[in-house]
């Protein structure tokens, strides 16, 4: 499985393993559920999402819908 990738004007061809995006920068996970980045690093250190460090960046292994399902139900 791949999907295509434009880089430097030119198309290529990458490998995907199949299971969607696993992990999102801490801006990006912000920006799909309509919180500040200040309110995510607030959730990663209450414990309620999974992030890992790569190098310098905080990438965050909860998707963002499972996030926001977990909220289904709740009138808070």
């Amino acid at each position: 499985m791949s999907s295509t990738l434009c880089c430097g004007g030119r198309m290529q061809s990458i490998p995907t393993c199949g299971f969607g995006k696993v992990g999102w920068r801490v801006s990006e996970w912000a920006t799909a559920v309509g919180l500040c980045r200040a309110s995510v690093y607030n959730l990663l250190a209450a414990g309620r999402l999974r992030s890992v460090k790569v190098g310098a960046a905080r990438i965050i292994l909860t998707p963002p819908a499972d996030f926001l399902e977990s909220f289904e139900g709740d009138d808070t």
